[in-house]
């Protein structure tokens, strides 16, 4: 029996060869309706017997699990063909994503604005990340490392104007205000994404504490909720407030030398901080900032010369003065 909700979409070239092609299941069409808000888009490069590069949509669901909401094959990766997979997908699915993640492809970039005009496009941060020792370590050597942690803390700050304030303060010590690679990085900087990939695994959580708060979490939030819950309740504890009025607390970590102010507005059921964040006041619990590991540059690959069958053929030693094989130069006779 026919599913109408199989979608897909096709191109054939001048001899009805298949172009390009999109499609996504049932059960893909239905994932995309309930968490298609956020998508990540990315190809692999031609690891498939027709040498097409093989595009993918995925998302994660209300457990954080990876989630799958289509599939093409491309003929390339050129602007009319990402146009073309955008518009369909856009067109087939019914909607378009509130939010994409790409690498930075300029062909990507310029397409996703014509065909996703409402969508907010965001670099990955880690498809930067991993490019900072194909690009910096050759300009900075043996001041690499710490070239990365002071990127790393100015990237954990917390509003865009403390960033632009530090920033031309780092660059002019590592000399790289001329850096084409800087200003790139830089504008995607601007979109704050995580710098986690969106592979996620559910795994079986245990009490960290006594707290009947968190007894109660554990036995009535999915694994993946309770985790992020634990992290969050760890991190609360590490957090002083100090209440000046009513509506007013100051909020301090314990080693931090900053303080915030956090307003609460009891008719609007809703908080404001003087950070500017208030979509997540419990800020992320400080890490150790490890540079990226050390890539290897893109390229073409170095291809040996095939052996003729003469040369693949066993290679029997001869005397060069009378060919025999049975003895050598030093040994034969007729010398």
């Amino acid at each position: 029996m026919k599913n109408l909700n199989f979608q897909y979409a096709f191109t054939l070239d001048n001899e009805s060869k298949l172009e390009h092609i999109f499609w996504c299941h049932a059960h893909c069409f239905e994932l995309y309706q309930k968490y298609g808000d956020v998508v990540v888009f990315d190809t692999t490069y031609k690891v498939n017997s027709y040498d097409m590069p093989f595009g993918i949509f995925v998302g994660i669901d209300n457990h954080g699990r990876t989630i799958l909401f289509g599939c093409a094959l491309l003929r390339n990766e050129k602007l009319k063909t990402f146009e073309w997979l955008f518009k369909n997908f856009t067109l087939l699915m019914k909607k378009s994503p509130k939010t994409i993640l790409t690498d930075q492809d300029p062909w990507m970039k310029q397409a996703i604005e014509t065909e996703m005009p409402y969508t907010k496009h965001a670099f990955c941060i880690w498809h930067i990340t991993t490019k900072f020792s194909s690009w910096f370590t050759s300009v900075l050597r043996s001041e690499y490392s710490s070239w990365c942690t002071e990127f790393h803390n100015l990237y954990k700050l917390d509003s865009v104007e403390e960033f632009e304030q530090k920033w031309p303060l780092v660059s002019a010590k590592y000399n790289l205000e001329k850096n084409k690679h800087v200003d790139l990085t830089i504008e995607d900087v601007g979109h704050r994404q995580m710098h986690d990939s969106m592979v996620s695994k559910c795994q079986e959580s245990h009490l960290r504490s006594l707290s009947p708060l968190e007894k109660q979490g554990y036995q009535v939030l999915t694994p993946y909720a309770f985790k992020k819950f634990q992290d969050q309740f760890a991190q609360a504890i590490q957090y002083s407030v100090r209440e000046e009025n009513g509506t007013s607390f100051i909020v301090k970590h314990y080693k931090a030398a900053r303080q915030h102010q956090v307003v609460w507005d009891e008719g609007n059921v809703d908080a404001s901080s003087s950070c500017g964040n208030n979509s997540d006041l419990v800020t992320n619990a400080i890490e150790l900032v490890r540079c990226p590991v050390i890539s290897q540059t893109k390229g073409r690959p170095k291809q040996k010369r095939m052996k003729s069958g003469k040369e693949l053929a066993r290679q029997v030693k001869r005397c060069r003065l009378c060919r025999s094989s049975s003895h050598n130069f030093t040994t034969c006779a007729e010398q």
